[in-house]
Protein backbone atom coordinates (compact mmCIF):
# COMPACT_ATOMS: atom_id res chain seq x y z
CA UNK A 1 0.00 0.00 0.00
CA UNK A 2 1.43 3.36 -1.02
CA UNK A 3 1.09 6.22 1.42
CA UNK A 4 1.48 9.69 -0.03
CA UNK A 5 2.82 12.56 2.05
CA UNK A 6 0.40 15.35 1.20
CA UNK A 7 -0.13 18.86 2.40
CA UNK A 8 -3.59 19.56 3.85
CA UNK A 9 -6.03 21.25 1.47
CA UNK A 10 -7.67 23.95 3.58
CA UNK A 11 -5.92 26.84 5.32
CA UNK A 12 -7.30 25.99 8.78
CA UNK A 13 -6.33 22.34 8.35
CA UNK A 14 -2.88 23.44 7.19
CA UNK A 15 -2.43 25.58 10.30
CA UNK A 16 -3.39 22.77 12.65
CA UNK A 17 -1.44 20.05 10.80
CA UNK A 18 1.71 22.18 10.49
CA UNK A 19 3.39 21.23 13.72
CA UNK A 20 6.93 22.14 12.74
CA UNK A 21 8.06 25.57 11.58
CA UNK A 22 10.93 26.67 9.33
CA UNK A 23 12.84 28.20 12.25
CA UNK A 24 13.02 24.74 13.83
CA UNK A 25 14.56 23.32 10.66
CA UNK A 26 16.99 26.24 10.59
CA UNK A 27 17.95 25.48 14.20
CA UNK A 28 18.84 21.90 13.25
CA UNK A 29 20.99 23.13 10.36
CA UNK A 30 22.69 25.72 12.58
CA UNK A 31 23.35 23.20 15.36
CA UNK A 32 24.90 20.70 12.95
CA UNK A 33 27.20 23.33 11.42
CA UNK A 34 28.10 24.60 14.91
CA UNK A 35 29.04 21.07 16.02
CA UNK A 36 31.29 20.68 12.97
CA UNK A 37 32.82 24.10 13.56
CA UNK A 38 33.59 23.38 17.22
CA UNK A 39 35.18 20.05 16.33
CA UNK A 40 37.29 21.68 13.60
CA UNK A 41 38.39 24.40 15.99
CA UNK A 42 39.48 21.88 18.61
CA UNK A 43 41.35 19.67 16.17
CA UNK A 44 42.19 21.15 12.77
CA UNK A 45 41.66 18.57 10.07
CA UNK A 46 44.75 17.32 8.28
CA UNK A 47 44.25 17.53 4.54
CA UNK A 48 43.92 14.40 2.43
CA UNK A 49 45.58 14.54 -0.98
CA UNK A 50 43.12 15.94 -3.54
CA UNK A 51 42.80 14.64 -7.08
CA UNK A 52 43.50 16.99 -9.98
CA UNK A 53 40.46 19.14 -10.74
CA UNK A 54 39.20 19.28 -7.16
CA UNK A 55 37.36 22.55 -6.52
CA UNK A 56 38.85 24.98 -3.98
CA UNK A 57 37.74 24.80 -0.35
CA UNK A 58 35.46 27.84 -0.65
CA UNK A 59 33.23 25.89 -3.09
CA UNK A 60 32.63 23.29 -0.38
CA UNK A 61 31.92 26.07 2.13
CA UNK A 62 29.22 27.51 -0.15
CA UNK A 63 27.77 24.19 -1.30
CA UNK A 64 27.09 22.52 2.06
CA UNK A 65 24.79 25.24 3.47
CA UNK A 66 22.74 25.20 0.25
CA UNK A 67 22.46 21.41 0.29
CA UNK A 68 21.60 21.30 3.98
CA UNK A 69 19.01 24.05 3.49
CA UNK A 70 17.31 21.92 0.83
CA UNK A 71 17.55 18.89 3.12
CA UNK A 72 15.97 20.89 5.96
CA UNK A 73 13.10 21.83 3.62
CA UNK A 74 12.64 18.14 2.80
CA UNK A 75 12.73 17.28 6.49
CA UNK A 76 10.10 19.93 7.19
CA UNK A 77 7.83 18.32 4.56
CA UNK A 78 8.41 14.92 6.17
CA UNK A 79 7.81 16.19 9.72
CA UNK A 80 4.57 17.96 8.75
CA UNK A 81 3.15 15.00 6.84
CA UNK A 82 0.39 12.83 8.33
CA UNK A 83 1.63 10.24 10.83
CA UNK A 84 2.39 6.82 9.36
CA UNK A 85 4.92 4.01 9.67
CA UNK A 86 6.75 5.21 6.56
CA UNK A 87 6.95 8.75 7.93
CA UNK A 88 8.37 7.45 11.21
CA UNK A 89 11.04 5.49 9.36
CA UNK A 90 11.95 8.53 7.24
CA UNK A 91 12.16 10.76 10.32
CA UNK A 92 14.48 8.21 11.94
CA UNK A 93 16.72 7.96 8.87
CA UNK A 94 16.93 11.71 8.54
CA UNK A 95 17.71 12.16 12.27
CA UNK A 96 20.59 9.67 12.07
CA UNK A 97 21.88 11.38 8.90
CA UNK A 98 21.84 14.77 10.65
CA UNK A 99 23.76 13.25 13.58
CA UNK A 100 26.29 11.76 11.14
CA UNK A 101 26.72 15.17 9.50
CA UNK A 102 27.01 17.00 12.84
CA UNK A 103 29.69 14.58 14.05
CA UNK A 104 31.59 14.37 10.75
CA UNK A 105 34.56 16.55 11.70
CA UNK A 106 34.91 15.05 15.19
CA UNK A 107 34.70 11.46 13.90
CA UNK A 108 36.41 11.86 10.54
CA UNK A 109 38.94 14.56 9.64
CA UNK A 110 39.40 15.70 13.23
CA UNK A 111 40.98 12.37 14.14
CA UNK A 112 43.56 12.40 11.36
CA UNK A 113 42.51 8.91 10.32
CA UNK A 114 41.63 8.71 6.62
CA UNK A 115 39.63 5.49 6.94
CA UNK A 116 37.32 7.13 9.48
CA UNK A 117 36.79 9.98 7.01
CA UNK A 118 35.86 7.40 4.37
CA UNK A 119 33.56 5.53 6.78
CA UNK A 120 31.81 8.75 7.82
CA UNK A 121 31.30 9.87 4.22
CA UNK A 122 30.06 6.41 3.22
CA UNK A 123 27.63 6.39 6.16
CA UNK A 124 26.16 9.75 5.15
CA UNK A 125 25.90 8.60 1.53
CA UNK A 126 24.14 5.35 2.51
CA UNK A 127 21.70 7.14 4.83
CA UNK A 128 20.88 9.79 2.24
CA UNK A 129 20.42 7.11 -0.44
CA UNK A 130 18.00 5.22 1.81
CA UNK A 131 16.10 8.45 2.56
CA UNK A 132 15.81 9.37 -1.12
CA UNK A 133 14.56 5.87 -2.00
CA UNK A 134 11.99 5.85 0.80
CA UNK A 135 10.88 9.43 0.09
CA UNK A 136 10.58 8.73 -3.65
CA UNK A 137 7.93 6.13 -2.91
CA UNK A 138 6.12 8.51 -0.55
CA UNK A 139 6.57 12.10 -1.73
CA UNK A 140 8.61 12.87 -4.84
CA UNK A 141 9.21 16.60 -4.11
CA UNK A 142 10.83 15.56 -0.83
CA UNK A 143 13.06 13.08 -2.67
CA UNK A 144 13.97 15.73 -5.23
CA UNK A 145 15.01 18.11 -2.43
CA UNK A 146 17.39 15.43 -1.10
CA UNK A 147 18.81 14.39 -4.49
CA UNK A 148 21.39 17.23 -4.85
CA UNK A 149 22.86 16.28 -1.48
CA UNK A 150 23.07 12.65 -2.60
CA UNK A 151 24.89 13.67 -5.79
CA UNK A 152 27.31 15.87 -3.86
CA UNK A 153 27.98 13.09 -1.34
CA UNK A 154 28.76 10.75 -4.25
CA UNK A 155 31.28 13.29 -5.52
CA UNK A 156 32.72 13.79 -2.01
CA UNK A 157 32.99 10.01 -1.60
CA UNK A 158 35.02 9.75 -4.80
CA UNK A 159 37.36 12.51 -3.57
CA UNK A 160 37.70 10.78 -0.20
CA UNK A 161 38.51 7.41 -1.78
CA UNK A 162 41.21 9.09 -3.87
CA UNK A 163 42.65 10.77 -0.77
CA UNK A 164 42.60 7.56 1.29
CA UNK A 165 44.30 5.58 -1.48
CA UNK A 166 47.00 8.21 -1.87
CA UNK A 167 47.59 8.38 1.89
CA UNK A 168 47.87 4.58 1.93
CA UNK A 169 50.41 4.71 -0.92
CA UNK A 170 52.44 7.46 0.73
CA UNK A 171 52.69 5.62 4.06
CA UNK A 172 54.06 2.33 2.66
CA UNK A 173 57.66 1.70 3.62
CA UNK A 174 60.11 2.67 0.94
CA UNK A 175 63.63 1.30 0.59
CA UNK A 176 66.32 3.65 1.86
CA UNK A 177 70.01 3.33 1.97
CA UNK A 178 70.61 -0.01 3.59
CA UNK A 179 69.58 -3.63 3.33
CA UNK A 180 66.16 -5.24 3.34
CA UNK A 181 65.63 -8.16 5.62
CA UNK A 182 62.60 -10.25 6.44
CA UNK A 183 61.25 -9.90 9.93
CA UNK A 184 58.51 -11.91 11.54
CA UNK A 185 55.90 -9.20 10.94
CA UNK A 186 56.90 -7.50 7.74
CA UNK A 187 59.72 -6.24 5.61
CA UNK A 188 61.67 -3.42 7.12
CA UNK A 189 64.62 -1.39 6.07
CA UNK A 190 67.74 -1.60 8.13
CA UNK A 191 70.11 1.30 7.68
CA UNK A 192 73.63 0.22 6.96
Amino acid sequence: MRTVLERPRSVSAAASARRYRPWQAAAVVGASFAANGLAARRRPAPALPNPPGTPPDWVFLLTWPLLKGAAASADLRIANSPPSRQRSMLVGQRAVEWLAFASFTAVGPGTGRPLLVLASTATQTALTTASVRRAWAQDRPTALLLTPQLLWLGYASALTVYGVLNVARSTKPRPRAGKWRVSRDSFRAVNA
